[in-house]
């Protein structure tokens, strides 16, 4: 029987298996840590960085990490949550930050890929703040420049 940890890592390569060859843009919402679900990380990179090697000819973005499931089921009255978004790609990342306004939330352009390493742990701030903190599900974070 396999261990938690290696359970996790056959999915995330059970994934990969599955995509081999895929050229096309791939959403990572992945948050390790959140609902039991780790990988690990010895190298530091994130879990999108970890799928991005594995599936070489996708484009990999991160995005969504920081929405709950709730949130994306039925949006916010107000206030517009802010999705961090980021890949190598330039042309994938603005690809997924259209989507994401035409969804309903504002896309934020968070760079490169290597960012991902914080935007997943964004998500796992969410979680806190949503069940540790008694925030609830409809918790999110939202970017803005103050004046």
């Amino acid at each position: 029987m396999l261990s938690s940890s290696r359970r996790r890592r056959a999915r995330l390569n059970d994934v990969a298996a599955a995509l081999k060859g895929y050229t096309g843009i791939i959403v990572s919402a992945m948050v390790p840590g959140a609902g039991g679900y780790e990988l690990k990380r010895d190298d530091g990179t994130s879990a999108a960085e970890q799928l991005a090697r594995l599936i070489p000819k996708g484009r990999v973005v991160t995005a969504f990490t920081s929405i709950s499931s709730a949130l994306i089921r039925e949006p916010a009255r107000g206030e517009t949550p802010t999705v961090f978004t980021c890949a190598d790609d330039k042309a994938a990342r603005s690809t997924v930050i259209a989507l994401a306004k035409e969804i309903g939330f504002e896309g934020v352009d968070a760079g490169h890929l290597d960012a991902s390493r914080n935007i997943e742990n964004l998500g796992l701030l969410v979680g806190q703040l949503a069940y540790g903190s008694g925030f609830g599900n409809r918790g999110t974070l939202r970017a803005y420049v103050a004046s």
